[in-house]
Order: C-alpha cells, then structure tokens, then sequence
C-alpha cells in the first residue's frame, strides 16, 4: 500500500482524523492516481453512507462525462458489490458498464447470473453472446458452466474447452479438457493434456 494511504490510515485509527477528514484526503489522493487510493475511498465512502445507490448515480455520473478514473471506480464498486453478495446491484452495475463499452462487463452479467443468483442458462446466454462479440475468454466461462450446472452438459463443455483452448489458449481450459478426456475413457491423451497444462500454469505462476 502506498505510503500516503498507510499514514491516512494510522491516522484514522488514532482518532486525529474523522471518517470524513480521511474521505477528503483519499478524493485528493485520487486526483494524484496515487495506488489503492479509489479502492480505499469507495470503502470509506459506503461506510459513511452507507448508500449503495448513491454511490452509483455518482460513479454513473462521472462515466457519463468521460471521467477514466470514474471508470475504474465504478468497477470496483461492482467488486464490493460482488463481496456483498448484491446481486441486483451488481448487474445493475455490469449493465452500466455494458452500456459504456467498458471491456468483460458481458461476462461480468454471466457471473452474477452464474455464482450468485445461479440461473445457469441465463448465464450461458452471456457467456455466449460475449463471445459471438469478440471476448474470447468467454469460451472458458461458458464451458465450465455447461461442465458443472444441474444437470451438466458434458459434450457442449468439451466443445467450448476446445474451443477456449484453440482461441484463447487458456491452460485451465486445456486442462478440464484433459479431466473430461480421462473421465470419459481417453485416459492417455486427458492425462497428456492435464501435464501439458499443469506445465503452462506453472510457467504463468512464476512469471507472475
């Protein structure tokens, strides 16, 4: 964390500054792109708040008039309406991003389907036309869907592993590819794929 954010926060926690003292600051620290500084003031502001709608029709407000800043806060708001388990603001959230181009908001709408609200069709619907327009990675999401949904299935997962793996060469994809191999009487060539991408996904580890 920067040391700014650190020296706001030490701050707070000795009394010498009110919750709005710190709000103000981070603002500024912002204004500066300084690190962690947005995550941090989205917090404190829904604590002092505690108004989820108001702080939407802000960050909406700031997108609308070309704010890049308000952009990535407005992501991470959707985020901490994720960890709260908001699905409706959310979605309303990944809509707006929808609307305003901002890149994997069509996924996003396929998760909150997906793990929150767990209408598995209608998240493969997302999945699917975030694909047909031109996100990739979506291939992945709709295949592991397809793989692990009441009831699963398992020949539209091999499909989109396939086809995750020949577009976005994605080594998670390879390898519940090479799970559905050995699971389904193609031990060898499942067991090939699993090393090979146990093998990138080490590779990916390290170089991150």
């Amino acid at each position: 964390m920067d040391t700014l954010m650190t020296v706001i926060k030490k701050e707070k926690d000795f009394g010498i500054l009110s919750e709005y003292d710190v709000a103000e600051e981070l603002y500024k620290a912002c204004k500066l792109k300084l690190p962690h500084a947005y995550q941090l003031l989205i917090k404190m502001v829904q604590k002092i708040e505690n108004d989820n709608r108001g702080i939407l029709e802000m960050l909406e407000t700031a997108v609308g008039a070309g704010s890049p800043l308000g952009k990535d806060f407005l992501q991470y708001f959707g985020e901490c309406c994720w960890d709260e388990q908001d699905a409706a603001k959310a979605l309303e959230v990944y809509r707006f991003e929808l609307e305003h181009g901002i890149a994997g908001a069509r996924v996003k709408i396929g998760m909150v389907y997906d793990e929150l609200l767990e209408d598995h069709m209608q998240a493969a619907h997302c999945y699917r036309l975030a694909f047909q327009e031109g996100d990739e990675a979506a291939a992945y999401n709709l295949a592991f869907t397809y793989r692990y949904m009441e009831p699963q299935d398992l020949l539209l997962a091999e499909k989109w592993f396939e086809i995750s793996v020949k577009r976005d060469k994605y080594p998670h994809s390879l390898r519940e590819l090479g799970e559905l191999y050995v699971a389904t009487d193609r031990e060898k060539i499942g067991l090939l794929m699993i090393k090979q991408a146990d093998q990138q996904i080490a590779k990916l580890i390290d170089e991150w």
